[in-house]
């Protein structure tokens, strides 16, 4: 969508955009056992900027520390 146009939801462009997007989220979610790193891939393949992983299992603390979550940055 380029500036000053209006936004029409149901436009061709945003509905193949929310397809793609929909489409994304259900393999996203379909591999909740893939391995943490593998998920973390494919988040940074998605989102133009995506914070930290956590830590692996084997060096995960025993209560977490509210930097350890993945922060999304969507593309503008």
């Amino acid at each position: 969508m380029l500036a000053f146009e209006l936004y029409t939801a149901n436009s061709p462009e945003i509905q193949a955009d929310q397809g793609e997007a929909r489409a994304w989220m259900q393999r996203f979610n379909a591999n909740i056992d893939m391995p943490l790193a593998e998920r973390y891939q494919m988040l940074k393949d998605r989102f133009a900027g995506v914070g930290a992983a956590p830590p692996q299992k084997s060096e995960r603390r025993e209560r977490p520390m509210p930097d350890s979550t993945m922060t999304l940055h969507a593309p503008c």
